[in-house]
């Protein structure tokens, strides 16, 4: 072997960590140098505790923390494996730590629960004891085969880690709306906190009443000499967006559409090239006695009505438009009042 563990002496094939038994980052040679000629065999610093060999008088141990090194000759015979993992005494015979490539390994063991430990540091990663006992131990142990590098990391570094994770999830489902936090703007209505009806009411099909409003828009439009409006998707998430938002602050405590919020939901609408207008109202039906969905027996008959109130209210003004496109929603409120928004570009 001509690599070995710098934490726990294991030999490796190369030089490639972190260690497969313990986790450690940095291997060292096994390699020790050869001693000149007519000279004693190099020396190395044996650790009284448990045996592991240091190339100079550094305590504490880099294996069990103990502070007392003792110098001693490593002798070397033809065929026997060289290297700082080797250590001999004066009569040339190995001493108590393992040779490398041996399966054995000392470690220290909690005196509670078993846990092998590289040093003689306590408390114990596993229970929290302080009293540690040294063993010898076989690579191929369960416990150090369980053992690993994660055994070396702090709990606190964990959780700390794992908290930001959280964070940093968190913050990636609040931004593509997954999450909302209380207080937080999500620029959109969901259908469900919308009162009122959206797609029929009074067994009037609304999606119905939008197309016949904008036809007859169209033909009061072209008895006045404007050019007939296109129907634009885009303009219609936009108009259904802002209509939904009226409606929800007129019957709950949410707050009136800004334009702010409308700027930060919606990028400007890609057929417009001049400025995009819009405009809101609603046909009292509800809050009045004086008529009801009831009264309109199709679709286009509350669609004349609804372009009535509109001409009402703008006193003939047919939406002076420069591209020609129109996005309407129409919407009933639970009392029966129909809202109606519309974007013009």
């Amino acid at each position: 072997m001509e690599w070995r563990c710098e934490w726990c002496g294991k030999p490796h094939e190369e030089n490639d960590p972190p260690c497969d038994n313990c986790g450690h980052g940095t291997f060292e040679r096994a390699v020790a140098p050869v001693a000149p000629e007519g000279e004693g065999g190099p020396t190395v610093w044996i650790c009284t505790e448990c045996g592991k060999d240091h190339p100079r008088n550094n305590p504490p141990c880099s294996r069990c923390g103990a502070m007392t090194l003792e110098q001693r000759e490593q002798t070397y015979e033809e065929g026997d494996p060289i290297g700082p993992g080797v250590a001999a005494d004066a009569a040339g015979k190995p001493d108590e730590e393992p040779a490398v490539g041996s399966d054995v390994m000392t470690v220290w063991a909690c005196t509670e629960c078993g846990k092998g430990h590289t040093r003689n540091n306590p408390p114990c990663s596993r229970c929290g004891n302080m009293t540690f006992e040294r063993r010898e131990r076989r690579y191929d142990d369960a416990e150090l085969a369980s053992g690993g590098w994660l055994d070396a990391i702090d709990l606190k570094v964990a959780l700390g880690f794992l908290g930001a994770f959280a964070l940093l999830a968190l913050l990636v489902a609040t931004s593509l709306g997954i999450v909302t936090l209380p207080g937080q703007s999500t620029g959109t209505v969901p259908l469900d906190q919308v009162p009122g009806e959206g797609e029929t009411a009074a067994g009037l099909d609304l999606a119905t009443v939008e197309e016949e409003y904008v036809a007859e828009l169209d033909e009061r439009r072209a008895a006045a000499g404007r050019m007939e409006l296109t129907r634009s998707a885009a303009l219609d998430r936009r108009a259904t967006w802002y209509n939904r938002r009226v409606v929800q602050a007129e019957y709950t405590d949410a707050p009136a559409p800004s334009r702010a919020e409308f700027q930060d939901t919606f990028d400007a609408a890609p057929e417009c090239s001049g400025q995009l207008t819009s405009s809101t109202f609603s046909l009292a039906l509800g809050s009045t006695q004086d008529a009801s969905l009831s009264d309109f027996d199709a679709e286009a008959d509350l669609a004349v009505a609804l372009v009535d109130r509109y001409v009402g209210e703008t006193g003939g003004d047919f939406l002076g438009v420069s591209d020609g496109f129109v996005g309407v929603d129409v919407h009933v409120g639970p009392d029966g009042d129909v809202f109606v928004t519309q974007f013009v570009c």
